[in-house]
């Protein structure tokens, strides 16, 4: 086995240790919720609050981890997660779990309750795009972007949105917060009007209610970041082409690149040595019928280029998220 020159962390650490982290996150949060409601005889607005930042979180985390697992298992996985989860929702609407439980942990066990629905209505809205992009899949097979050959150059064309996955994680939690606000403002003005429905309509507003105009918003905002871009591989360099503005990078300048990827994940990212970034996900464009986002392999032409300008080519086989991508990281540096 070969020893690890650049120093980068594994792709499958990096995405466990954020998960980690997010984990952490939710437990404080749902410790801190159960905490406060335990001391009051309902629950007020900030426990509740923070019961759906955690469940927020927790849903975005989970899907994550499943994009990670591949494509063969990940969307079963998915399906068995996600109605397992709310199996269990329902389940503890049913039971008195409260019988089986000391008194101290009923405020956890209620923060708990209120952070599943968002949880499990991300993971639902995730698998219903699955399913239904899977229901729109034509009988032929899909054309996909190619390239197309010049003596100097390599050019292919798609479209694309301009974003990077981070910013898609922070748009995403910013919706579901915007969402949980407005629940509970809505729970503050009716006061006991809602609760008297009891659990299964807390449910209700919170997966139904809350999460389709949650999952319509997120994608409005995408769809008017999308562009049709022309990407360009040169002998020195990489030129990007759009409506929203031309960029060039030469080689000898890029710390690190990203070309390809499974799903939603399809991009190009290219980030320099001196901390400017371009990321373009074809993924999430909306395309028309027939047409898919799937990016072919960098030709071994621009591949070698890259190398001859120092960078390392880092591709494996990679299963989820990473299925099919190349990339290449200049010798020594990290990439996160």
């Amino acid at each position: 086995m070969h020893a690890d020159t650049t120093g980068q962390p594994s792709t499958v650490m990096r995405p466990v240790r954020w998960a980690l982290a997010a984990t952490a996150v939710v437990v404080v949060l749902l410790l801190g919720a159960g905490a406060l409601i335990q001391q009051q005889f309902e629950p007020d607005f900030l426990p509740f609050l923070m019961s759906i930042v955690a469940g927020a979180v927790l849903g975005v985390t989970v899907t994550s981890l499943l994009r990670l697992l591949p494509s063969r298992v990940g969307p079963v996985v998915h399906l068995a997660v996600t109605l397992g989860g709310w199996a269990g929702v329902w389940w503890m609407t049913q039971a008195d779990m409260y019988a089986a439980l000391p008194a101290s942990a009923h405020g956890t066990a209620y923060a708990v309750m209120l952070a599943l629905p968002p949880a499990l209505a991300w993971l639902s809205l995730t698998l219903i795009g699955w399913i239904s992009a899977l229901a729109r899949r034509p009988a032929v097979q899909l054309i996909n972007p190619e390239w197309v050959h010049e003596p100097r150059r390599a050019t292919i064309s798609f479209a694309a949105v301009e974003t990077t996955l981070r910013t898609l994680t922070i748009w995403i939690v910013a919706v579901v917060l915007i969402g949980g606000l407005g629940i509970a403002a809505l729970l503050i003005a009716t006061g006991d009007a809602a609760l008297m429905f009891g659990p299964r309509f807390m449910l209700v507003l919170l997966a139904v209610v809350f999460g389709i105009p949650a999952y319509v918003g997120l994608v409005a905002v995408l769809r008017r970041r999308q562009a049709d871009y022309q990407i360009q591989f040169g002998m020195d360099r990489v030129e990007v082409h759009s409506k929203r503005g031309d960029r060039t990078v030469r080689y000898e300048q890029i710390r690190d690149l990203w070309w390809g990827g499974g799903g939603e994940y399809s991009r190009l990212r290219v980030r320099t040595t001196s901390g400017e970034r371009l990321e373009i996900v074809a993924g999430l464009a909306k395309l028309p019928r027939g047409r898919g986002a799937v990016l072919p392999p960098l030709p071994r032409v621009v591949q070698t280029r890259l190398e001859n300008a120092g960078l390392v080519n880092r591709s494996k086989r990679r299963g989820g998220a990473g299925q099919g991508a190349m990339l290449f990281v200049r010798q020594g540096q990290h990439t996160i």
